[in-house]
């Protein structure tokens, strides 16, 4: 009766119209099972956002007519251990949201829409922290639909401001280094330098991303100029400038002669008293390391030069000298002269004599003037004693018996 009624004919053995029926209802429950809750995978699975930054977790959902149970929405934190439950954070039921779970993981979490039960049930976070890095679960239920996305969110460190600074003399034909530390940042950093600011570095210098450092092996003046370094990793990036410098190397000072502050010199002859404001005929000579022999410093030099003695103190003279430089003589004043002579000796013998006599000269003078004041000291002891003895007899003479017994009545 069926086959009939379907088909329009008696015979039910095949009947195409039935058959394209039957295949039109089975594609409408398919498609309406395939049209039911769905969350949309809509953003990255893993976010990387900077510290102190918001940020905004995906979850858009589609519901289907045949779900008709209560709305449920849940934010979860995955636990890393799967024997572990998951940690709720935040909810949405019965037109109201619910906050759960670690207030330090939980603060600064909200739904981005105002109203989750209109298809957005997305996830705000304010003030990214480290204690905010986890991967994310959203959960949307209507029953009988049912649906979940998940979302890694790490949380990075930006790098702080570099400090740039030039290690070397900044010498042309030294080596010179660039260095560029950030002291603060989450790993990976990489550094970058650029000449100017735009352009890139000389190919003969080498930079090391990973450490920072612009190593120049031969500086030049090529070199010279502004250098600008830029610190980065995946949530920020920073920079520092530098002025490099070409300074030349200083010239070296050319060769002069030094002037004398302490020379060996003989005088002719040997038997010369040595007075202040004397002349000396001064023969340009060195000491041996004793400065006890005089010996030829300089067989181009001329036979003599002439000195003044200015003062003389113990074997040390100050006087003027005519000294050889290059190839003239040069006068220069206050010179201290250490004094020898040919022998070798300090002084001349007749000084060293004349030394001799008047030390026992001396030392006769002082002995006579010691033993007249011992004479002197002798004589006024022995005057004093005569003067006492005779003062003891005149009293002896002058008090008689006879003038004892008329003083006490006899």
């Amino acid at each position: 009766m069926l086959g009939h009624g379907c088909c329009g004919c008696m015979s039910a053995a095949f009947c195409p119209f039935c058959l394209c029926a039957f295949l039109l209802w089975a594609g409408t429950l398919s498609v309406e099972h395939a049209q039911g809750l769905q969350v949309m995978s809509t953003g990255p699975q893993t976010v990387v956002e900077a510290e102190g930054d918001s940020v905004t977790v995906g979850c858009i959902y589609t519901l289907s007519p045949t779900d008709t149970g209560e709305l449920d929405i849940e934010w979860s934190a995955v636990s890393p251990d799967t024997t572990k439950k998951d940690q709720m954070l935040l909810s949405f039921s019965g037109g109201t949201t619910y906050l759960h779970g670690d207030q330090a993981q939980a603060k600064g979490l909200s739904f981005a829409a105002q109203d989750p039960s209109m298809g957005d049930a997305s996830l705000s976070i304010a003030r990214l922290s480290s204690a905010h890095a986890a991967t994310y679960q959203c959960k949307v239920k209507k029953s009988p639909g049912v649906d979940t996305r998940k979302v890694s969110l790490v949380v990075m460190v930006k790098p702080s401001v570099p400090k740039c600074w030039v290690e070397g003399g900044e010498l042309v034909g030294e080596a010179v280094s660039l260095h560029c530390n950030a002291a603060t940042g989450s790993t990976p950093l990489t550094y970058r330098w650029r000449r100017g600011g735009a352009e890139p570095v000389p190919a003969a210098a080498v930079q090391n991303s990973v450490t920072g450092e612009l190593k120049i092996s031969i500086h030049s003046q090529a070199f010279a100029g502004i250098y600008m370094c830029e610190v980065n990793n995946a949530v920020g990036a920073e920079r520092c400038r530098i002025n490099l410098k070409a300074n030349k190397r200083p010239q070296a000072a050319r060769p002069t002669a030094p002037p004398v502050s302490c020379c060996c010199c003989c005088w002719f002859p040997p038997s010369s008293s040595i007075t202040a404001g004397m002349q000396l005929l001064l023969q340009p000579l060195t000491c041996d390391g004793l400065a006890s022999r005089c010996r030829s410093a300089d067989t181009s030099a001329p036979a003599a030069a002439t000195g003044y003695v200015h003062q003389r103190v113990g074997r040390v003279l100050m006087s003027s000298v005519m000294k050889r430089s290059k190839s003239s003589w040069t006068n220069n004043t206050a010179q201290s002269i250490l004094l020898t002579h040919d022998s070798g000796s300090a002084v001349s013998a007749p000084n060293r004599a004349a030394m001799m006599v008047g030390t026992s000269v001396g030392s006769l003078l002082f002995f006579f003037i010691m033993l007249l004041f011992l004479a002197l000291c002798y004589w006024k002891l022995s005057s004093r004693r005569r003067y006492e003895k005779e003062f003891s007899n005149d009293i002896s003479v002058d008090w008689s018996p006879a003038q004892h017994q008329l003083e006490f009545g006899q």
